[in-house]
C-alpha cells in the first residue's frame, strides 16, 4: 500500500514525460 500514492505524488512533482511513461498535459 502506498505506491499508487508515491506514484501520484511523483507524478506530480517529475513528468513522465522525461522518463518516457507518459507526457504530461
Amino acid at each position: 500500500k502506498g505506491g499508487w500514492l508515491g506514484l501520484k505524488r511523483i507524478s506530480k512533482c517529475h513528468p513522465w514525460g522525461k522518463s518516457g511513461h507518459d507526457p504530461v498535459p
